[in-house]
């Protein structure tokens, strides 16, 4: 995907279309080996494997389309459209070299572990919106024109004001915002003088510092805690579980759950 441009010569997409296949056909032999290997019910139990096959299944939809592109563009409206979903799942590939990186598996097991906490803040966050939201349509409501202040872009009802905040929490121009708050070019009765310069930089700069610096730093802290705890103590349950008993674990249940396919323990 990253080698497509809008000038390529037809032969070059040739080239990188037979190249796609080739991994396509590469990953469809690697499904097929595991589950000879596995079994299907081992290979399917893991979360790896399934995503493996989703991998697979995108690429075989992905051959099919690029194989039938035309009769499939001239049968479907949304033909083309369909086409560059599918080619975008190309990208999901990589995600199979995860696995087999530690540290990217490490990082990946703190976002899991961190996933609770990080919805609360978002939570949390979303409750900041929603006050400075109201307030916003509280107080600059009136405010019709200034520099980013447009009829569609404004604090008029809740919903432009949540999205007013929403962007300016990225750090877009919020300075512009506040200073067409505290001194707009038009209110809704002609004049220019509809709020008051203080309010509307304490406003902000108090929105600004929750968002941009408490909260952003929040999820930092959240995600380190974690990674801390879980990847860096010496005395986390991970590490202690990975030392002493992974293998002996491991070794233990494939005896004991053989029968089963790895899914469960005999009972005897």
């Amino acid at each position: 995907m990253a080698m497509t441009t809008e000038t390529q010569s037809d032969e070059f997409a040739e080239v990188l279309k037979y190249i796609n296949w080739s991994f396509a056909l590469v990953f469809l032999i690697e499904m097929i080996l595991k589950h000879l290997a596995l079994g299907f019910k081992r290979y399917w139990s893991s979360g790896w494997n399934q995503f493996d096959a989703f991998v697979v299944l995108a690429s075989i939809v992905d051959f099919f389309m690029d194989l039938f592109a035309q009769s499939l563009t001239n049968a479907v409206r949304v033909g083309p459209q369909l086409a560059r979903v599918f080619r975008v799942l190309r990208v999901s590939r990589l995600l199979k070299l995860v696995k087999k990186f530690d540290g990217l598996l490490e990082i990946l097991n703190t976002l899991s572990f961190s996933l609770p906490f990080l919805l609360n803040v978002g939570a949390l966050l979303f409750l900041v919106y929603f006050i400075f939201s109201i307030l916003g349509v509280f107080l600059f409501e009136d405010i019709t024109k200034g520099t980013l202040i447009t009829s569609k872009y404004n604090f008029t009802t809740f919903s432009e004001a949540l999205v007013v905040l929403f962007v300016a929490s990225t750090g877009e121009n919020w300075q512009v915002i506040m200073f067409d708050t505290a001194s707009p070019d038009e209110c809704v009765d002609g004049g220019t003088s509809c709020t008051t310069p203080a309010i509307a930089y304490v406003f902000w700069i108090v929105y600004i510092v929750i968002c941009q610096f408490i909260m952003l730093n929040l999820f930092i802290l959240i995600i380190l805690q974690q990674f801390e705890e879980y990847q860096l103590s010496d005395s986390s349950p991970v590490k202690e579980f990975n030392k002493k008993y992974d293998d002996d674990f491991r070794d233990v249940w494939e005896k004991q759950s053989k029968i089963h396919g790895g899914q469960k323990i005999h009972e005897n």
